[in-house]
């Protein structure tokens, strides 16, 4: 046989053993592979912000636990107008400057507080009158005097309730007004800088750190006296009703005792932190020459 003959044959040889097509076995014929596809569960959605309003940046957000006043209150900071401008802060970094929003809730927060502590000054100094009328009472000689100190006595303590359910009124209002500012992050007032302007010393920064210190003492010392006048009360009255059967009575006037004994504690406490403030403040005073009264 020649090779020319042959040569046929070797190309058909040569083509099936390189020929994928060939090579598979016709009893197993390869799976179908699956053509990819593409679902609305492979698409991911984008979410376009909305637009910030730069009216309500400065203003606490609202939300579901504030109170009917609390939404007025972040509905008035949000419309406040020049919340962009606003003024200086003497306790805020060089250059910044306090919302329009903030200086309202400042001025909303100082007027609240200011209220409630003079409230609260005055249920206590009510109080205080109150206590001086039972030892007049107890020094009567005659029955007449006795029973007008006993109707004033009585007057007086119907003025402490009402005085004391005032205080306690506006004292909420006051954390109210400033859980606003917290939900905003507002800050009170820090008063003025210890420094003027052109870095001279500012006598009213002194001043001011004084008075404070010196009315934060009075208000302690007026809560002791408040107090001690309480407990020696309480401890009067668990003596006179032990023996009486009545035990509902004298466990009722022991819990008082043991809360007015923590309320002097702590105002004990404060009493003695106001002093150290005011003897800070007064020192700081005399090294930057400023003299206080």
């Amino acid at each position: 046989m020649s090779i020319r003959a042959l040569l046929p044959a070797a190309v058909f040889v040569a083509l099936f053993s390189v020929s994928p097509a060939f090579a598979q076995d016709p009893k197993n014929p390869p799976p179908d592979e699956p053509t990819p596809t593409m679902t609305t569960e492979d698409v991911i959605p984008v979410q376009v912000a909305p637009a910030a309003d730069p009216q309500a940046a400065d203003a606490p957000a609202a939300d579901d636990s504030m109170t009917p006043e609390e939404r007025a209150d972040a509905a008035a900071s949000a419309k406040a107008p020049g919340g962009d401008e606003g003024q200086s802060d003497a306790a805020a970094p060089k250059g910044k400057k306090v919302s329009q929003a903030e200086l309202d809730w400042r001025n909303r927060y100082s007027e609240a507080d200011e209220a409630a502590n003079a409230a609260e000054r005055a249920a206590l100094d009510a109080e205080l009158r109150a206590n001086q009328m039972k030892n007049e009472l107890a020094g009567s000689s005659t029955v007449a005097e006795r029973n007008n100190a006993a109707a004033a006595l009585e007057a007086q303590g119907e003025e402490v309730r009402r005085l004391r359910a005032e205080a306690a009124a506006a004292r909420a209002e006051a954390n109210r007004v400033k859980a606003v500012g917290d939900r905003g992050r507002f800050k009170p007032d820090a008063g003025p800088s210890a420094t003027t302007k052109d870095g001279a010393i500012n006598p009213a920064y002194f001043a001011l750190g004084v008075q404070n210190a010196r009315t934060k003492v009075a208000d302690a010392e007026r809560r002791i006296e408040v107090y001690q006048s309480r407990i020696v009360e309480l401890r009067g009255r668990i003596l006179q009703t032990t023996g009486s059967g009545d035990n509902f009575a004298v466990a009722k006037i022991k819990d008082e005792l043991a809360q007015a004994e923590a309320d002097l504690s702590d105002a004990q406490a404060a009493r003695d932190a106001a002093q150290v403030q005011l003897d800070q403040a007064q020192t700081e005073a005399s090294a930057a020459g400023v003299r206080v009264p």
